[in-house]
């Protein structure tokens, strides 16, 4: 674990570690947040104030200890462009069909209340990223491949 590492965002792991779970980092997004426009070849990810759980570093996070406190992420994430391709498996009831070569941008804030653990609050804005190579699509599997 980085020793300068402070912060650590994600929304914890529910029934435990990551390793008893299965599943871990992931939640639902409000309504309304994504979208996808295979035909403009654009998505979009959007979210204002989140709630998130902060809990200081990955160690914490991924063994199941409680989180430090509680902040707020906002985070815009857009595709757009890139070539038609598609990919199924019958034996694995899959199909997917993807925009590959395009480009996406990022832009993420994080904010803090005060509290026993962050005395001064905490407030983060990144720098706008952007990938030379993005990947978005639509898939099905299971019953829904029909």
């Amino acid at each position: 674990m980085p020793g300068n590492q402070i912060h650590d965002f994600n929304p914890g792991v529910n029934g435990g570690t990551p390793f008893e779970a299965g599943l871990f980092w992931t939640m639902p997004l409000p309504p309304g947040s994504v979208h996808v426009d295979m035909a403009d070849k654009t998505a979009s990810l959007d979210i204002s104030h989140q709630k998130i759980d902060d809990y200081g570093n990955v160690v914490r996070a991924l063994t199941g200890l409680k989180e430090l406190t509680r902040g707020s992420i906002d985070v815009e994430l857009h595709w757009m462009g890139g070539a038609r391709a598609t990919a199924s498996s019958p034996t694995d009831n899959f199909s997917g069909v993807y925009l590959r070569g395009g480009s996406a941008t990022l832009v993420w804030s994080a904010k803090e209340a005060e509290s026993a653990a962050f005395p001064n609050g905490f407030t983060f804005q990144s720098d706008r990223g952007v990938a030379d190579f993005a990947q978005f699509g639509t898939e099905k599997n299971g019953v829904f491949n029909r």
